[in-house]
């Protein structure tokens, strides 16, 4: 029997010793600074990314891999001894370009069949979902078993999300439905998720401190199924304080059988700004 090989794209946020560990290759998307042009987490460090976003006076641009890099990816992959298809997990197709690239990669592809699958979300989302297909993929599972595993973590996964501002959001036009809260928020700040692939606010609190505790009690009611191991993911926009203290809360609140902590890569970041701290979770 052969293997299904498990692609996904930069938004995941996978460090690369955990991509490499799960066999995954990630394809990465671009951020340019003008007319300088950088491969998302491979050609500019998120600290180095957020230095420029401090001193720059417009808002960076972002785009999808370009079709002709899924095909050099698919037809690499499909030079490996007894592979039998590949699984691509894309951020959501409301967030980026990047689905209708692989999908249009994939139906150019003539080597083994590829299926491209929306996650419907972004970051330890995304990368929660293209792990569920890596591990499918060495249990042995069929392309269509792997794609079903996905979809699987797509409906139990969960994110909440706070923000320092919804500036970046309205400025690189990925706000959503949270467009509504817009120029309005003053000093409060938004809790965030992504339902059906955009942007929808949750709640709005007076104090970063208060909103983390909204997040966590949120975890709390949903990570109460007896027996079931939790998994909880954390990402950062340069806040790595921060983000420590958190995850010291969510190991004593909710005691993980995984805790995930990353940072935001620099093509999130033009959209979410410095500052943001986000949960991400489910139960097997």
């Amino acid at each position: 029997m052969g293997q299904i090989r498990v692609v996904t794209d930069s938004c995941a946020g996978l460090p690369a010793d955990l991509a490499a560990a799960e066999q995954i290759t990630v394809v990465p998307l671009t951020v340019r600074f003008g007319d300088e042009s950088f491969l998302d987490g491979v050609e500019i460090t998120t600290e180095e990314f957020y230095r420029r976003l401090a001193r720059s006076p417009v808002l960076p641009k972002t785009s999808q891999p370009p079709v002709g890099e899924f095909l050099k990816v698919f037809r690499q992959l499909g030079e490996y001894p007894a592979t039998d298809g590949i699984l691509v997990v894309t951020i959501s197709h409301k967030l980026s370009g990047t689905y209708a690239a692989a999908r249009q990669a994939a139906a150019e592809f003539k080597g083994i069949p590829v299926e491209v699958v929306d996650s419907l979300s972004a970051s330890l989302a995304q990368a929660f979902a293209a792990r569920a297909a890596a591990r499918a993929a060495r249990a042995g599972a069929t392309l269509a078993e792997a794609a079903d595993a996905v979809r699987q973590m797509i409906r139990k996964c969960r994110l909440y999300g706070v923000l320092d501002t919804l500036e970046y959001l309205h400025r690189g036009g990925r706000i959503g439905k949270a467009a509504a809260w817009a120029g309005a928020l003053l000093q409060l700040r938004p809790v965030i998720t992504i339902q059906d692939g955009e942007v929808v606010p949750v709640t709005r609190m007076r104090t970063r401190g208060k909103a983390w505790q909204f997040m966590l009690e949120r975890l709390e009611k949903e990570m109460n199924r007896p027996g079931a191991s939790p998994h909880i993911g954390l990402a950062h926009s340069v806040a790595p304080e921060e983000a420590a203290t958190l995850a010291e809360e969510v190991k004593r609140r909710l005691n993980p059988d995984e805790l995930m902590v990353t940072g935001f890569t620099p093509v999130l970041g033009t959209y979410t700004g410095p500052g943001t701290i986000a949960l991400f979770s489910y139960q097997e």
